[in-house]
Order: C-alpha cells, then structure tokens, then sequence
C-alpha cells in the first residue's frame, strides 16, 4: 500500500532432483536345484509399491500479490520449478553353470516394474490499483523424467563351465513351463498444471505467461538370452509337459494406463486497458528400447508342445496440450503449443548368430518366433483464446513411429517343428493400422527343418532373404 506509489512482488523457484540408481540380482551359479514337489523361480524384481509409483514428486505453489498506489502501483508474482528424474537400474536374473530339475515349472525372470510420478500445480494472482497501474502474473515450470534401465535374464555356460555333448548341463521343467523371461513395464507420468491471473485497474498493462517444457526418455534394454559352450547340445533345456519360453518384453504400465504419458493445462487471464497472455508449451517424448530375445550356440530347447523364443513392445505414447488465453480489455492473447513424439524401439529375434558353431538346436510339434512391435503414438493439443485486438492460436504436432524389427536365424541353427512352424517379424499397433512408414523390418532364414504338416512365414511390412529353395 502507499500513497503516491507501491509495488509488491512475489517469486518463488522450486527444484526437485531425484535418482533411483538400484542393483536388484538374482543368481544361480555352480549349484545343483532339485525341487521334487513343485516349481523353481529364480526371480529378480524391481517392485513398485501398490497404488503408488515407484518414484513420486509433488510439487504446489501458490501465490497472490496486490498492490495499491494513488498515482503508480506494480505487482509481480510468479513460480518457476525444475524437476528432473532419473532411473538407471539394473535388474538380472542369472542361471550360470548350474542344473535345475523341478517337478512342475522353471522361471528365470527378471522383472522392472519402475513407476515415475511428477505433478506440478501453480496459481499465481496479481493486481494492481493506481491511476498508472502494471500487473504481471508469470509460471515457468520444467519438467524431465528419464528411464534407461537394464533387464537381462540369462542361462548360461559361465566361465567354468565343463559340459560336453554327451554330459551336458540340464534344465528340466518336468510338468509345467520352463520360462525365461525379461520383462520391463517401466512408465512415465508427468503433469502441469497453472493459472495465471493479473488484473490492472486504472491506466494499466496486465500480462500473464506461462512457459511449460515436458520431456519424457525411455531407453535401455531388456533382453532374454540363453547360450551353450562350445559343444553341440551343450546346455540342455526342457519342458516335458509345457511350454517352453524365451522372451524380452516391453508391455509398459499393466494398469490400462500409458507407458509415457506428458500432459499441460494452462489457464491465462489479463485485464487492464492494455492486456496481453502469452502461453507456450513444449512436450518432447523420445522411446527407444532395445528389446531382444537370443538364443544363440550349443543351446538345444526341446518340449513337448511348444518352443516359443520372442521379443515384443506394446503400449502408448500420450502428449496432451490444453490452453486457454482470455483478454478482458483491449489486448492481445498468443498460445502457441509443440507436441514431439519419437517411438523408435529396436526388437529383435536370434536363434543363431553368423559365426555360431555349433548352432541352436529348437525342437518341439510348434516352434514360435516372432519379433513384434505394437507401440504407438498420441499426440494432441486444444487451445482458445479471446482478445479484443487478436487472438494467435498456434500448434504443430509431430509423431514419428520407426521400429526397427529384426527375426535372424543363424546359418548353423536348426530348427526342427513336427507340426507347425511360425517365423514372423511384425510391426504396427493394436490400436492403428501399422505405420506408412518402417524403418526397418527384416526376416531372415537359413535352416528351416520341418518333418510334416504346415508351415507359415508371416513378415508384415518385411523382407525375406536368403531362402533356399530346399526349404
């Protein structure tokens, strides 16, 4: 308050910086298990709590300043924040130089389940009053989350390993599944949330603002790998009386929510005989997983019913914009939204490397591999805006959904289905026809084994090479 002039002010700055850096292990090595009654799990798990993320950040900040003068009052108030989260795990579920022998089912698992939560929330309120008055109202939030975890499940040799053809290293899974199994359902969420008000009332400027900038990174790698030693049929997996499984997997939040997910709200209102909002948001999504699923040298899977080795995505990818600009005087209002969305996984498939000797061996009725991606992308932006000299409404939105799809199956594999043999490389989404435009999506066959019955290639959006006519 003064009598000639006042002003008064309010600013607040908040920052959030959070790291979740954990080893989460589960190892079998040099040993012998024997469950003669039931399963054997070997499971590494990253767990989220339930009903919460894994990571949360809350941030609210609120602010209101008025100022009265008889010939000059200023008011300026304003938050700004910057939010940064990072998730650098490692989760692996190992199982090296050792026999499993169980009576139902086998499991080697390692599981990411990591959950990252931010909000932020503002109102910020301004007036001024004086026969010359200003009032500006201002929030400038930031916000960026990045996930690179590492999910591995691995069966292998190890280093003093000494199983030979005729001795080989067994992993027995008697009446059930034998599964081997990288699975990551890491998810992003992000929310901004603000209002910004100034009024000026005399011979007055009025101005909100309001800059937003979301950016949410997924990365890293989930991989199911299983190999042998230099012998043919070195390490030995079975399931008598199921099915038996090697897959990396990226499926997102299992929740029915999506697995990246970036959202604005902005509400600006001005008035004063010169009034001016001025709303920008930029919302930046980049996913890019590496997903692979290997089954390479001196490995032989054989099971009664099915053999399956797979690597897939699934899950969406949501930007969401909403602005509202309002001028109650004569003024200008300018709202002006970017919405960015890169979806380039790299899914892949191997039974058998090129220098692999010896090569896989895969038997069973119904061998299964398919490296599928089904991730996909929404991006959208509202905005209204009302000003009594002009109102600029302004968005681009762009979304770039790349897999790269890969099925290879090595020269030295064999592949051997008494019924049905499926190879696929498939990439597109549950949710739309699949994308116009594919980076790369590619099958390859070498050995192809079959004794009778059918046989079905299926590469959607693919190339096949190196088939032989034998096959």
């Amino acid at each position: 308050l003064g009598a000639n002039s006042a002003w008064g002010g309010s600013v607040g700055w908040v920052r959030s910086r959070n790291r979740l850096y954990e080893t989460v292990e589960a190892f079998v090595q040099n040993s012998t298990l024997t469950s003669t009654t039931g399963a054997i799990d070997v499971q590494a798990t990253l767990v989220k709590p339930a009903d919460q993320a894994t990571v949360v950040s809350d941030l609210t900040a609120w602010s209101v300043t008025v100022a009265t003068g008889g010939t000059f009052a200023l008011s300026l108030g304003g938050i700004g924040s910057n939010s940064n989260t990072i998730a650098q795990s490692t989760i692996q579920a190992l199982v090296e130089n050792s026999e499993l022998d169980a009576t139902t089912s086998v499991r080697i698992q390692a599981d990411d389940q990591t959950a990252i939560d931010n909000n932020w929330t503002s109102s910020n309120i301004n007036a001024a009053f004086g026969t010359v008055a200003v009032a500006v109202s201002f929030a400038l939030p930031i916000m960026t989350a990045t996930v690179g975890n590492t999910v591995e499940a691995t069966v292998g040799p190890g280093d003093s390993s000494t199983a030979t053809t005729s001795d080989p290293t067994r992993i027995t899974a008697r009446d059930g599944d034998l599964l081997v199994e990288a699975v990551s359902r890491a998810s992003i969420v992000q929310l901004v949330k603000s209002v910004e008000a100034a009024a000026a009332l005399g011979i007055g400027v009025a101005a909100t603002v309001g800059v937003f900038h979301i950016e949410n990174t997924l990365a890293g790698t989930i991989s199911a790998n299983v190999a042998g030693g230099t012998q043919p049929g070195s390490l030995l997996l079975s399931a008598t009386h199921g099915t038996l499984r090697v897959s990396a997997e990226y499926a997102g939040d299992q929740a029915g929510q999506p697995a990246l997910s970036a959202t604005a709200r902005d509400l600006g209102l001005a008035a004063g005989i010169g009034a001016f909002v001025i709303e920008v948001a930029n919302i930046t999504s980049d996913v890019s997983p590496t997903v692979e699923a290997n089954v390479t040298k001196g490995v032989q899977l054989s099971g009664d019913q099915t053999v399956e080795v797979l690597a897939r995505t699934d899950g969406q990818v949501q930007a969401d914009v909403k602005q509202f600009a309002a001028i109650l005087a004569i003024g200008l209002s300018l709202t002006k939204s970017t919405v960015s969305t890169t979806v380039n996984p790299t899914v892949q498939v191997t039974a058998g490397e090129e220098e692999d000797s010896p090569g896989p061996i895969l038997k069973a009725p119904e061998i299964l591999l398919r490296a599928e991606s089904q991730l996909d992308a929404l991006g959208q932006t509202r905005q209204s805006g009302y000003g009594l000299i002009a109102a600029v409404l302004n968005s681009d939105t762009t979304s770039e959904v790349k897999p790269t799809v890969t099925l290879q199956i090595g020269p030295a594999a064999r592949l051997e289905a008494t019924s049905t043999l499926t190879l696929e490389a498939i990439a597109g989404t549950n949710r739309n026809p699949p994308p116009t435009d594919v980076q790369t999506v590619s099958a390859e066959y070498d050995t192809v084994s079959l004794d009778r019955k059918s046989t079905r290639l299926n590469s959607s959006h693919s190339s096949v090479s190196r088939m032989p006519s034998s096959a």
